[in-house]
């Protein structure tokens, strides 16, 4: 007949220490994670606000490449009539663009709104202009 152990309960005071180091090492874990996820959110933080500096034409489309500096030159220069107006600092001669407030100019036209150019009618040049 095989021989029967007896299965002896756990001590409460050796579960109790097991216990406590788990919980240890589980906190261990937790500040890790939380110390790479506040990593994570600071880096994602600096990649969605873009610099509050503002850009000329050629840094503009250079950081942006999605914008020609001619298309951006042009939007510009129709920039009272596209609502664009908002986005620029005239510095002299020199036009800066609010690189926030242009992305949010764009982003209003990707949701949908209406935006016409508002283009004052072209005059007849020419052979039988005046």
């Amino acid at each position: 007949m095989p021989a029967t152990t007896v299965d002896k309960a756990p001590d409460p005071a050796k579960a109790g220490l097991r216990f406590i180091e788990e919980l240890s090492k589980l906190g261990e874990v937790l500040q890790d994670l939380s110390s790479r996820i506040d990593h994570i959110e600071r880096r994602f933080a600096a990649l969605e606000t873009p610099a509050a500096t503002p850009l000329s034409v050629r840094e503009l489309s250079r950081k942006h490449p999605a914008f020609s500096e001619g298309s951006l030159r042009w939007l510009l220069f129709h920039r009272e009539s596209n609502g664009l107006a908002q986005a620029v600092i005239r510095s002299g001669r020199r036009l800066l663009v609010d690189e926030r407030r242009f992305l949010a100019w764009v982003d209003s036209l990707r949701e949908g709104a209406d935006v016409r150019l508002q283009l004052p009618p072209r005059r007849c040049r020419g052979r039988f202009g005046d």
